[in-house]
């Protein structure tokens, strides 16, 4: 097995105060998709867990006919992401590991409004480290602009989006900023989303009155937002979707591809790996003639779903957030 330092895995340095690092041996590695129980192997000295919540689902578009406005479901948020260095003698022989579920898209309304997308589940480690999931998107209806689901953030989940701008989950210091370690916001009206660093992405809002569709939010570490779904305004203008949100790139969008006009399909954001989370999908684009475009679903880990479609008379279905991760690794000597 490797000769490692924890430290730099964990902060990227030479010790805590400018020391030289002390090597220790991968023991173990374990990465949890679905929730179990984690042993400590004999000889630990320190673990390093790596936890990320599940993806907020994107909301479904709402169909209706001809002549009304028809507004796509706003785009999930994205799950957030923690990590944290233990000292092997502060853990149990064995500690559980909930791995966050993937948050559900809304279905399309057929001559009515889309459901909302749900939240995702929240990922922990024992009782001792958690990252919490990201809010689902809002459905579309006729009438009112909608916020994208929030980010998850490290003290709570994020919310299902609304009427308004939507705070990321906790710790938050303002509805609409953009915080590091908090979770993404996003606001209503068809803005872009806010970004984040190792909090969820906000998902991307819808504006009933121009159409626009957001992108969804990045985030460094956690999952990225999902784009909004494009509307269909009452002069049966076409809208297309938002683009899902990306990690460590710009601010927005560079996640899954948005939906073309025409029901266009929103692209599924890519998975992550073990060092950056899952992407946003894309938001469907909406359809003057026919069914919206569906939202791509969020990667995985932490991706939040984008939302549905405008559609006549049938909305899109809002994609499905990217489901959390748990990642374990022993070091011992």
């Amino acid at each position: 097995m490797p000769i490692i330092s924890p430290w730099t895995l964990l902060f990227g340095g030479s010790g805590f105060s400018g020391g030289s690092d002390v090597p220790f041996t991968l023991l173990d590695s374990q990465t949890y998709n679905t929730s179990d129980t984690w042993t400590k192997p004999a000889g630990a000295v320190f673990v390093l867990v790596d936890v990320v919540g599940g993806g907020g689902g994107g909301g479904g578009g709402r169909g209706d006919a001809a002549g009304t406005i028809r507004e796509g479901g706003s785009g999930g948020g994205g799950g957030a992401r923690m990590r944290f260095l233990f000292l092997a003698g502060d853990l149990g022989a064995t500690e559980s590991v909930t791995v966050g579920a993937a948050g559900g898209g809304g279905a399309g309304g057929s001559s009515a409004d889309g459901a909302s997308g749900t939240n995702g589940g929240d990922s922990s480690f024992g009782t001792l480290l958690f990252a919490f999931g990201g809010g689902g998107g809002l459905l579309g209806d006729a009438a009112t602009n909608a916020s994208g689901g929030s980010g998850g953030g490290l003290m709570s989940a994020g919310n299902v989006g609304s009427a308004s701008a939507n705070a990321g989950g906790q710790p938050s210091v303002s509805t609409i900023a953009s915080n590091f370690g908090y979770g993404g916001s996003s606001p209503q009206s068809g803005f872009s989303a806010n970004p984040s660093a190792w909090g969820g992405g906000g998902g991307g809002g819808n504006n009933v009155t121009t159409g626009a569709a957001g992108s969804g939010g990045c985030s460094a570490y956690g999952g990225a937002g999902g784009g909004s779904g494009g509307a269909i305004l009452a002069a049966n203008t076409e809208i297309v979707g938002g683009a899902g949100g990306d990690n460590d790139v710009g601010q927005t969008a560079g996640g899954g591809t948005l939906g073309a006009v025409n029901g266009g399909a929103g692209g599924a954001g890519a998975a992550g790996n073990s060092t950056r989370s899952g992407q946003g999908g894309g938001g469907g684009g909406s359809q003057d003639s026919g069914t919206g475009g569906a939202g791509g679903a969020g990667g995985a880990p932490g991706g939040g779903g984008g939302g549905g479609g405008g559609g006549t008379t049938l909305g899109g279905d809002g994609g499905n957030g990217g489901t959390g991760q748990v990642r374990v690794y022993t070091f011992g000597n």
